[in-house]
């Protein structure tokens, strides 16, 4: 059973973790057993986040051409239909019925984001735009359709083209924290 597109989301993202070293920085073992040493730079974590990397690109691409197809993302309609549907309804943005070219602007804001994900990702100058649309339109769906799962799943599977170590501790905590400095 496919669940609206979760299990393609975290599909994606399992073939490479397999291949890479995914429990070497934060993992339940390193933190029991306290390993305090630095993790060495592995080629198989290069490769691990480069696929994820071409399969965002690709799915992005695909999906953003697959909507040229639908006469509603052309007529700027496609976000209306979605948020009108009752059954995936979970907030009520009925209002923007009454915005038909807010509502035609994110139509199209976001096909365009699709489509043009995988030139304008491996830009430094545009990366975080295009990451920062990805946790909007993924947060959007999550809270407007109901479909957290699968918005949740695809901001973490866009965290791969962040900075390798970004927010990341250099050292694992320890599970027995010193009392606070005074």
């Amino acid at each position: 059973m496919n669940t609206f597109g979760f299990d393609d989301a975290v599909g994606l993202m399992l073939l490479p973790l397999a291949i890479g070293p995914a429990g070497a920085r934060l993992s339940l073992d390193r933190l029991l057993w306290r390993r305090s040493s630095p993790v060495a730079p592995q080629v198989s974590a290069t490769v691990a986040i480069r696929l994820i990397q071409i399969h965002l690109c690709v799915v992005y691409f695909f999906s953003g051409a697959g909507k040229l197809f639908g006469a509603s993302w052309w007529e700027g309609t496609a976000l209306w239909g979605a948020v009108a549907n009752s059954q995936y309804r979970t907030l009520d943005l009925t209002f923007l019925a009454w915005h038909p070219l807010l509502t035609n602007a994110l139509t199209l804001g976001t096909l365009f984001w699709e489509f043009s994900y995988p030139a304008l990702i491996w830009s430094r100058l545009t990366r975080r735009l295009v990451l920062a649309m990805a946790v909007l339109v993924h947060l959007g769906i999550g809270l407007a359709m109901g479909m957290m799962e699968f918005g949740l799943a695809m901001i973490v599977a866009n965290m791969a083209f962040l900075p390798p170590g970004l927010g990341l501790p250099s050292q694992p905590p320890s599970p027995v924290s010193s009392p606070p400095q005074k």
